[in-house]
């Protein structure tokens, strides 16, 4: 008698999951989200996978690899791949939140665009004729500025602090409960974060740093285009992200240098607090990912 993987609970958990699925600026290629079931049947692995997009025959290409997985893949209008990953990055550890990446159409390995205390929670949407990035990153509510999250979020670490205090309405989502933090929704402009080989450190008498820091993620930028040293962000009102349907936040832009040198790990950029709580973006189902 002929048997489907629909005959066997076992087998129809086993099954491939297809997640999500990005098609590329050409319409040539489409990239899946994979989850395959683990060893152990505890979990899945999820990893990013490259098909034609005209069915065509062609064994599917896997495009990542890692532990941690990857998932919410979006194209870029240039053609470069993002996606989200709880990899480390360099120096940082196992129980890291997901952080945006981006893989070069060029090719290369794949770098961190992001280095938020919280993580990045989505990528909510990519536009089609520019470098701008719209993501969905959880903030605590009494957080100011994103330093002052990673700031408030290392104390929380250092005292031991996993209690949560519910002011609103909800307080949980399906199995698990909401918070500390709260969604928000980011711009995050890409066209600054090109990597140079190399790094000109500041010179003993102020001078300016080099432009492979500068342009490798390592300089930070303020509202009014002020440059702020200490693993931020590369930008200013020009160079980072726009301000317009950014939500109750603003920041110029989020970005990660190479490597986890630096001493705060939020340090990434600022944020401007709104007062219309009307558009606050509470999707509180979307903040299960936190």
């Amino acid at each position: 008698m002929r048997t489907t993987p629909f005959d066997s609970l076992e087998d129809y958990i086993a099954l491939p999951r297809t997640e999500s699925l990005a098609l590329s600026p050409d319409g040539r290629w489409a990239v899946l989200g994979i989850a395959t079931l683990n060893k152990d049947g505890t979990g899945y692995d999820r990893a990013l996978w490259q098909v034609p997009a005209d069915g065509s025959d062609g064994a599917p290409r896997r495009l990542t690899r890692s532990a941690k997985g990857e998932s919410s893949a979006a194209y870029t209008a240039d053609g470069d791949l993002l996606f989200l990953s709880a990899r480390p990055d360099g120096g940082g550890t196992d129980d890291e939140p997901a952080q945006l990446w981006l893989l070069p159409a060029a090719g290369g390995e794949a770098r961190p665009v992001t280095r938020l205390a919280g993580g990045v929670s989505a990528i909510e949407a990519v536009a089609a004729a520019s470098d701008v990035v719209i993501v969905s990153a959880p903030l605590l509510p009494s957080a100011e500025t994103i330093e002052d999250d990673a700031r408030l979020r290392a104390e929380r670490t250092k005292h031991k602090v996993t209690a949560i205090l519910h002011e609103t309405y909800p307080v949980r989502y399906w199995d698990h409960d909401l918070g500390p933090d709260e969604p928000h929704l980011f711009a995050l402009s890409l066209g600054e974060l090109a990597e140079q080989v190399g790094v000109e450190r500041a010179d003993p008498a102020g001078g300016e740093r080099g432009a492979g820091e500068r342009n490798g993620g390592a300089v930070g930028g303020r509202a009014g285009g002020e440059r702020e040293g200490g693993g931020g962000a590369v930008g200013g009102e020009a160079g980072g992200a726009r301000r317009e349907g950014c939500g109750e936040h603003a920041v110029s832009a989020i970005a990660a240098p190479p490597t986890r040198s630096d001493a705060a790990p939020g340090a990434l950029g600022r944020h401007r607090r709104g007062r219309d709580h009307a558009r606050r973006h509470h999707r509180a189902g979307r903040d299960d990912a936190a």
